[in-house]
Parts: structure tokens; C-alpha cells; sequence
């Protein structure tokens, strides 16, 4: 089964920016949308999300449109749990077809355990052919921002033993692919174990 998807995020900057790519998103026609956290520029106010549901809702229709936290969904993420009815762990799963996604909460730097130890079970006895996860921190990133250091010792290990293919991240505002790598360094050939990471933030 093969099947298009569309990646985004930080689409809190420029309301009119956000409109066009979700027109294109929408023209392309994809299965399901992610988006890699920062939705609005405050989470917890009520007009930038209704502005936000707005922009979105021919996206949403018709398709899963699944988001992650990011640093700016406000202290309590009203944006995350009345539009899309996530609460309390702010990490969750989905499987559409023979792609397992993960959606995770990097906010804390992965050093909630309860999380990491949810992932590994789950990764781990997934069957799906494809497995991705999409977080909001990169720990990859030439950009503004830069690699977040602070993940390599908590989320990759688990990732990678998770099977893993792909990770899609946010909060630079660009787009970037790393080549695959496993343990910190480019993957040898064949290496079941290699990640891809694609930092998606350049969202308005």
C-alpha cells in the first residue's frame, strides 16, 4: 500500500503563509497531515485558535491532521485538547494503513520515563512496515536553534531500538534531511537500525 502524506509545522508566525501551504496541502491531496508542534504562537488563547481552526479545517476534513506539542501550545495546550482531544500524557499513536506513527512530547526533554518506556513497548511490538515518530524538538538541526543536544541520550536509543525509520521534527523554521544514522553517526549501508531525520518547520 503506498500512499502520499504531507509534514509541517511553526505555522504560529504568518496566518496568511499558514493559509496558502494548507491550500497547496489540500490540493495535493495527502492521507493524513502531521504537524511537528508550535501550531499557534499561544496555545491557551482563544482567538488564535479559532484563527488556527479556520485556516485548517479543509485539511482536517476528510483526513487525520495529527499534531504535537511544542513550545509554544501555551502552559495548559488548550489548543491540543479542545480541537483535537488530547490530554493529559500529550503522546499518543495512530495506524493508518501499514504506517505506525508516533506523536510524542519533547517538551520536557524526553526525561519523563513513563513516556519513554510507552514508546519502547509500543515501537517494539509494532508489526506495521513503516514506523515514523514526529516530535517538535529536533535532535538534528543546522538552523537557527541548532541540535538539541539534550535528546541523544533519551529518545534516540529508544527509537532506534524501536525500529523507527523516520523522525519528523520542528521548531527551526526550515526544511532539512539528514542522511541515515544510527548511534550518533551515518549508518552503514543496509543498517535496519538507521534513522532519517527531517526537521519540517517552515509552516508561516
Amino acid at each position: 500500500m503506498t500512499f502520499d502524506f504531507a509534514v509541517y509545522g511553526d505555522c504560529r508566525h504568518n496566518a496568511e503563509v499558514h493559509r496558502r501551504i494548507a491550500a497547496s496541502m489540500v490540493m495535493a491531496k495527502p492521507a493524513f497531515v502531521l504537524n511537528s508542534g508550535d501550531l499557534v504562537d499561544d496555545g491557551d488563547d482563544d482567538a488564535l485558535i479559532a484563527n488556527f481552526r479556520e485556516i485548517v479545517r479543509g485539511l482536517r476534513t476528510g483526513r487525520d491532521y495529527l499534531p504535537v506539542r511544542g513550545d509554544h501550545e501555551g502552559g495548559t495546550a488548550k489548543i491540543l485538547r479542545v480541537e483535537f482531544g488530547i490530554e493529559k500524557t500529550f503522546y499518543y499513536e495512530k495506524v493508518i494503513g501499514d504506517c505506525h506513527i508516533f506523536a510524542l512530547d519533547s517538551t520536557k526533554e524526553f526525561n519523563d520515563v513513563e513516556q519513554l518506556k510507552w514508546l519502547e513497548e509500543r515501537a517494539t511490538a509494532s508489526t506495521a512496515k513503516h514506523r515514523l515518530a514526529v516530535f517538535h524538538h529536533p535532535p538534528y538541526s543546522s538552523g537557527e536553534h541548532g541540535s538539541d543536544t539534550g535528546l541523544w541520550d533519551t529518545i534516540l536509543p529508544v527509537l532506534e531500538e524501536g525500529g523507527i525509520d523516520l523522525v519528523l521534527v520542528g521548531h527551526d523554521h526550515q526544511y532539512e534531511r539528514s542522511i541515515p544514522i544510527t548511534g550518533g553517526a551515518a549508518a552503514a549501508a543496509g543498517d535496519m537500525a538507521a534513522i532519517t531525520y527531517v526537521v519540517a518547520g517552515a509552516g508561516g
